[in-house]
């Protein structure tokens, strides 16, 4: 089977499906061997196949309906289960948000223990036009101009970032381990905790504590573009983020993401030194 044999997965997670008209359309234009990945995570409504072809995709595709809302991280973690499942041996996987864009799939030949590629990220900041054009147009002009379009180089987060797929199975093995002490620190703050920045913590500690020679590599070129034109203080029913002394709370609360991860790790029976692309 084709997917089968797809160098990479690439993974949406989706809640307003309409986004998808941002995200979906420019994969087309993408050269590498992929499987697309869509997972929806709005139970009133269901996607299929036909929505996404007439999106201009038509390469290998599948697409997860949930029943239950249960949010970005878990709907991500639910994608890598389903990737084992499928058994896509894929080496690599990427996440992408629904309402932005990956432009480039470039995966050079890489080190053993390099088990992510780190990029840059443009972020569209002020005009809608951009977005628009962008998406409908891989050619638009799209060059940071410091104002209107910012450039984040290098791009540090889970999403739109090449980590090695086994790197991506042990932390969803590890999540389904911790997932009460996990929700438990969600439950601590009254804001939205920061999904995107635990993730890739996570992914740092576990690929550094199974292979102490593992380190991302880093290519200076653009692969991926955010949207950031929503400046609505809650998303989902919840605060963005915290009132007051924002970043020392984020820090915070991250720390003790990381703090659990850890002491899970530290009572694996996985010997550390163990080579990740095994």
């Amino acid at each position: 089977m084709f997917s089968n044999k797809a160098n990479c997965v690439i993974g949406i997670t989706t809640r307003y499906n309409e986004y998808l008209n941002i995200s979906v359309p420019g994969l087309a234009q993408l050269s590498n061997n992929f499987v697309l990945v869509i997972y929806n995570d709005n139970p009133d409504t269901e996607l299929n196949k036909k929505q996404i072809r007439k999106l201009g995709y038509d390469g290998p595709l599948f697409i997860i309906n949930n029943k239950h809302n249960v949010g970005t991280r878990q709907a991500r973690l639910n994608i890598i289960k389903f990737i084992t499942d499928k058994k896509l041996n894929a080496q690599w996987g990427i996440f992408l948000d629904d309402d932005d864009m990956l432009v480039n799939l470039t995966i050079p030949c890489v080190d053993d223990d390099n088990w992510a590629i780190i990029q840059n990220m443009a972020v569209i900041k002020t005009r809608l036009i951009d977005v628009i054009g962008f998406a409908n147009n891989p050619q638009y002009d799209l060059t940071p101009d410091g104002k209107n379009v910012l450039m984040v180089r290098p791009h540090l987060g889970l999403a739109g970032t090449l980590i090695r797929m086994p790197v991506l199975k042990r932390m969803a093995a590890l999540f389904d381990s911790i997932a009460e002490k996990i929700s438990d620190i969600d439950e601590s703050v009254n804001w939205r905790p920061p999904v995107d920045e635990m993730m890739w913590n996570a992914v740092n500690i576990i690929a550094k504590h199974d292979n102490k020679d593992a380190l991302p590599i880093f290519m200076d070129t653009i692969n991926y573009v955010k949207t950031a034109l929503d400046t609505a203080d809650e998303k989902y029913g919840q605060p963005i983020r915290p009132a007051k002394n924002s970043l020392a709370q984020i820090d915070r609360i991250l720390e003790k993401y990381n703090a659990a991860i850890i002491a899970e790790l530290n009572t694996d029976a996985a010997p550390a030194g163990q080579n990740i692309t095994q």
